[in-house]
C-alpha cells in the first residue's frame, strides 16, 4: 500500500487495437499471440487488449459457445498463461461462472498466473449477460510491476471507478473498452 507522496512509476504499455473475427476464438487467439510477440519485441511490460477481444463484440446468442474459464488447462487460455510469463496481459473474453452465468470479462495474467478477473458491471444491453451486481466493484491487483486497478468500459464512467482507486492505494486504473463501428470501410 502506498501512503503519502506517490512514487514515480515507469510502465511500457502496449495497446492492441485488433480487428476480431466474431465468434472465432481460435483465430482471435492467434492474433493475440502475434500482438504479444510484437509487444515483447518492443520491451513492453503490459499489453492491453480491448473488451471481448477473444470473441468479438456483438455476440448475442454466440456467447454460450465462445465462453471460456481463465484456467491453465483451458485450450484458449493455456497459451496466454504461457505468454504471460514474459509480459503481463489483459485480455477480454466471455466468462462462464460455476452457475453457468455469462459475463463480459477482462482477465489480468502475469508470471503465468491469473491475478484478477473483472466482470463488467454496466452493459449496453442487459439481454444476455447477468452482470448488474453493482456490489462487485473493481478489485486492486498487485502486479509484478505496479499496482493497478482493472475495470471494463461503462463500469468506469458509471461507477466512479476513476476516483475509487485513489481511495484504495491503487496507482493507475486499467480500462478495457470496445465500441464496434458500423458501415465503416476497412
Amino acid at each position: 500500500m502506498f501512503h503519502g507522496k506517490i512514487r514515480a512509476m515507469h510502465l511500457n504499455l502496449a495497446l492492441a487495437q485488433i480487428n476480431t473475427k466474431l465468434g472465432d476464438v481460435q483465430f482471435n487467439l492467434e492474433k493475440h499471440l502475434d500482438f504479444i510477440r510484437q509487444a515483447k519485441a518492443q520491451k513492453a511490460d503490459l499489453i492491453l487488449f480491448p473488451e471481448l477481444s477473444l470473441t468479438g463484440y456483438y455476440l448475442q446468442d454466440l456467447a454460450v459457445t465462445v465462453a471460456h474459464r481463465p484456467l491453465e488447462n483451458d485450450p484458449i487460455f493455456k497459451p496466454l498463461f504461457e505468454a504471460s510469463k514474459d509480459i503481463d496481459l489483459v485480455v477480454g473474453f466471455v466468462d462462464e461462472d460455476y452457475r453457468h452465468r455469462f459475463y463480459i470479462a477482462s482477465a489480468y495474467l502475469s508470471g503465468g498466473h491469473l491475478l484478477h478477473v473483472h466482470h463488467k458491471l454496466y452493459l449496453p444491453t442487459y439481454a444476455l449477460f447477468d452482470e448488474a451486481d453493482s456490489s462487485r466493484a473493481a478489485i486492486p491487483c498487485a502486479l509484478s510491476i505496479h499496482v493497478l486497478a482493472a475495470s471494463a468500459c461503462s463500469s468506469v464512467k458509471i461507477s466512479g471507478m476513476p476516483r475509487r482507486p485513489t481511495f484504495s492505494g491503487w496507482m493507475a486504473p486499467i480500462c478495457c473498452c470496445s465500441r464496434p463501428l458500423h458501415r465503416v470501410a476497412a
